[in-house]
């Protein structure tokens, strides 16, 4: 959350699925930034798709740009533009998907008590990443009438896409 209001996002929306402890109560010094989604209408066996529809029917009006991102995915920006400038030096692009890369401690599916493990931060385990072919969506909500059926749950918007360099992105049709 703070890294994405460091990068310029001002307004989110979560979807709250934790009944035990309510996000509302955690996140209450900043609830003029946050719309809850919380309703009956959304449960455990929503589809990701179908979530972000309904996120995106409802909320889009409100907002010029929409990120569909999780809770541990950060947004990098990697050019010299900041994220807001970047997002300013494309509105007339239907949407930006962005790669990503995974981070993990060496390949190793258990961290403690490994010999390597020994004596060091545990941020330091986490030096590579592996790039998958599993991109996430930020889509222009003032050209974007509606969320295209497509490949999964991220690739939101078939057409008009450009990647983190500005660089066109092949259409879902392109690449079915």
């Amino acid at each position: 959350f703070l890294w994405n209001k460091f990068i310029g996002v001002e307004h989110f929306y979560i979807v709250d699925d934790n009944k035990d402890k309510p996000l509302k109560d955690f996140f209450k010094n900043f609830s003029d930034q946050i719309t809850f989604i919380d309703d009956a209408k959304i449960n455990q066996s929503t589809s990701q798709r179908k979530l972000f529809q309904i996120i995106y029917d409802r909320h889009r009006a409100e907002s010029h740009w929409m990120a569909f991102i999780d809770d541990d995915e950060y947004i990098m920006p990697l050019q010299g533009l900041t994220f807001v400038n970047f997002l300013k030096s494309i509105e007339d692009r239907r949407g930006v998907e962005l790669n990503s890369r995974f981070f993990g401690p060496h390949g190793y599916h258990k961290h403690e008590g490994l010999k390597c493990h020994e004596n060091n931060l545990i941020l330091d385990r986490y030096w590579l990443y592996e790039s998958k072919p599993m991109v996430k969506s930020i889509v222009n909500s003032k050209i974007v009438s509606g969320l295209a059926e497509g490949r999964g749950p991220h690739r939101l918007v078939p057409s008009g896409v450009v990647d983190c360099f500005g660089n066109d992105v092949d259409s879902i049709e392109d690449t079915a």
